[in-house]
């Protein structure tokens, strides 16, 4: 009697738990492969390629004067999301890095940062090369996406 209940105990919660473990699996592998489809390609590096599109920002700027970061995101997929922008000196030290959360750019056709009252600027007062970088996220947090572009400071 002992030993049918040593199977009953032992034997059978391993029997229950692999295919339920297994059919786990098995869909978290699929939700995984669905995200990996819609993911989009990977921008091949020309400016036509680009997810980003910098608006007025200029090649060159005098000292004293104000640099404002807006961008457009062109891509359906990012619709939602976290924006970072970050304005580097020429050995690539942080100067200024500015986060906007739960950003939709997308739904509206919107420049980002999307609160005009919140935009990213910064007075030039130092001249250089410089770099502005922005980092976007979606909301899933699984796609990225970045794009930089070089200025010059009082040459």
């Amino acid at each position: 009697m002992a030993h049918k209940s040593a199977y009953l105990v032992f034997l059978l919660p391993v029997i229950v738990s692999v295919p339920t473990a297994s059919a786990i699996f098995v869909s978290m592998a699929e939700i995984d492969l669905d995200i990996l489809k819609a993911s989009p390609p990977a921008p091949i590096g020309s400016d036509t390629d680009s997810y980003v599109e910098f608006i007025g920002l200029l090649p060159s700027y005098a000292l004293s004067d104000t640099l404002t970061v807006k961008a457009k995101i062109h891509n359906e997929y990012f619709d939602c999301g976290d924006v970072y922008i970050t304005f580097y000196d020429s050995i690539g030290n942080s100067i200024l890095q500015k986060s906007y959360f739960d950003q939709c750019f997308s739904t509206n056709n919107s420049t980002v940062p999307v609160d005009n009252d919140d935009e990213f600027s910064i007075l030039l007062d130092t001249a250089g090369e410089y770099t502005v970088t922005l980092d976007i996220l979606d909301t899933r947090q699984k796609i990225t996406s970045s794009e930089s572009v070089q200025i010059v400071v009082g040459q």
